[in-house]
């Protein structure tokens, strides 16, 4: 099997694909820094004696909680001036913490909707082949996945010999087959880290960020990056020197894996990965032979529905619904890791009255997701067949970044959000503009978008002119559906202009209650069908002001006090 990672870095936005033997298989996006991992000193802010749990500041819009089984006795005797018993274990929350006392904790699960993180006291440091556990002296651990039990033995070996004092130590996948000289580089580095980080904390008020983990393209570079890849290629010049780099350091036999991707067509279309990624945003996928799965994700948990669809078969009923659930049972495994879903997972398969085709389904189910990076346990196949499993959450879900809650339909579904349709709407201008000999592209979109993709004083569309080669003007209709844009060649740009000279001198009026761009920002309104730019007094003052449009462009007019 080939398997080649693609790294796509945009404006704001950095996107992963793993493929295996060219076809997508896991898909991560990033737009802004990662928390899970990050370490922090926090205050104790409440402790809450009915739910064992604590909530800490931790320098966040929300405040973290913790649980009383993530406090760790150990990890307190050395962050707090408190006498605790190191082999106590907490019976309550009350017992653990007290409300202003400052505590180190970590990230284990980021915030999702309302819910702030959760953290832990148990630090944990991950290197490319060890994970350092501060104050945790009695775990010494060999990654699952290595099940050669002479392998097991060496490393577990070495890793008595490697641990350092009241530290435990986890020797990851990766360690397998590695020397102890290059587990013990990876070990005193993790220990160097913890250091710092220990120091740090000792010297810095609370709330304080200790230590953040390594962005998106780092933890693939660090995580993801094995022999079994045959190919790491990189569309970012910074992003594959900042790589390299990591691995000379890290591993260098591994560094001529990594390329840098100088194609003229972006790299996600040289794969023909923008399809699939918008397939992974809808409910029913098709499979293969005419059968259909629909996942269906709530907050509760994610349902997942097996059919035959148009699929007839050509012997019995019996073997029909067998090829269906075997092959869904693929494109399940292949949709959860794509659409990277987490937490309580029901799959309704096509009943089957044979015992030997449930148990040929479940042995197929666990040998896919042996390949799965995240944790899984799936629990048995009821006589209903309902597959109950969980797989461990890493964040939120492919459609909790690229979506939101559809404001034209009260929530009931979701749309793309602005900031993904400006994106998309940039790649769509370079494509159409690669393809088109008119010197200038006229956009319509929704406001939202169009301010996003303009970006503050027009830097952000003057950087797409620059890099088409080809001027750019733009209308705006608020009663658009956000998700609709248009892209049309144009032979004349006076021509166009013409179109707006009518804003010129035209005066209006507008308060804090006006509608404006993008996000209530007070940065843009729209007036006659394109975006106006607003002068800086109209975000401050809470009355009514009298605006004058003094002059007219492509992308936006700008307006001054009357």
């Amino acid at each position: 099997m080939k398997t080649r990672i693609l790294v796509n870095v945009d404006h704001g936005e950095t996107r992963v694909a793993v493929l295996e033997d060219g076809r997508l298989f896991d898909f991560s996006l990033e737009r802004e820094n990662r928390l899970v991992g990050n370490v922090y000193k926090g205050r104790v802010v409440n402790v809450l004696p009915g739910m064992d749990a604590a909530f800490v500041e931790i320098g966040l819009s929300r405040n973290a909680f913790i649980y009383v089984t993530d406090v760790s006795p150990e990890a307190r005797t050395a962050t707090s001036f408190r006498d605790v018993d190191a082999a106590h274990r907490y019976s309550s929350i009350s017992e653990a913490l007290q409300v202003g006392e400052e505590i180190m904790v970590q990230i284990a699960r980021p915030p999702v909707g309302t819910k702030g993180a959760r953290v832990t006291t148990r630090i944990a440091l991950p290197g490319r082949y060890v994970i350092l556990l501060s104050h945790s002296s009695r775990h010494v651990g060999v990654a699952r996945r290595i099940d050669d039990e002479h392998e097991r033995k060496r490393l577990q070996q070495i890793s008595d010999r490697l641990r350092p004092l009241d530290h435990g130590l986890i020797l990851r996948t990766e360690a397998e087959e590695r020397s102890e000289s290059e587990l013990k580089r990876d070990v005193e580095a993790m220990t160097a880290l913890w250091k710092g980080i220990n120091e740090q904390f000792r010297l810095v008020p609370a709330p304080h960020e200790l230590h953040r983990d390594l962005g998106l393209v780092g933890r693939v570079a660090r995580d993801q990056l094995t022999e079994y890849v045959d190919e790491l290629l990189i569309d970012s010049e910074s992003d594959y020197a900042r790589v390299i780099e990591l691995l000379q350091k890290d591993a260098p036999h591994l560094a001529n894996k990594v390329s840098l991707y100088a194609g003229d067509i972006p790299i996600f279309e040289q794969y023909e990965l923008e399809s699939e990624i918008a397939k992974a945003l809808s409910k029913a996928i098709p499979l293969p032979h005419g059968g259909q799965v629909t996942v269906d994700e709530t907050e509760a948990l994610t349902s997942i529905d097996v059919d035959t669809g148009k699929y007839v078969g050509k012997t019995n009923l019996a073997d029909t619904i067998l090829r269906t659930n075997l092959e869904a049972v693929e494109e399940v495994a292949r949709q959860l890791r794509l659409r990277d879903i987490g937490g309580i997972i029901v799959i309704d398969f096509i009943d089957m009255d044979r015992v030997r085709d449930r148990i040929r389904v479940m042995n197929e189910l666990e040998s896919e997701f042996k390949r799965d990076r995240m944790r899984t346990r799936i629990i048995h196949l009821s006589p209903l067949g309902l597959v109950e499993m969980t797989r461990r959450r890493r964040g939120a879900s492919l459609r909790e970044l690229l979506c939101q809650p559809c404001p034209y339909c009260t929530g009931r579904g979701h749309v793309r959000t602005a900031e993904t349709v400006a994106t998309d709407l940039r790649r769509k201008v370079r494509r159409i503009a690669r393809r088109s000999d008119e010197p200038m592209l006229v956009l319509r979109s929704h406001p939202e978008v169009a301010a996003l993709l303009v970006g503050p004083d027009g830097d952000l569309i003057r950087e797409l002119e620059e890099e088409c080669g080809k001027l750019l003007g733009i209308r705006v209709n608020p009663e658009g559906h956000i998700e609709r844009n248009e892209i049309s060649p144009r032979e004349c740009e006076a021509e166009f202009l013409a179109g707006f000279q009518q804003l010129q001198g035209q005066e209006f009026s507008i308060d804090r209650s006006a509608t404006t761009y993008p996000g209530d920002s007070f940065s843009f309104y729209v007036c006659g069908g394109q975006l106006v730019q607003l002068p800086e007094i109209a975000d401050l003052t809470d009355k009514k002001i009298s605006l004058k449009v003094t002059t007219v462009g492509r992308w936006f007019s700008r307006a001054e006090v009357a």
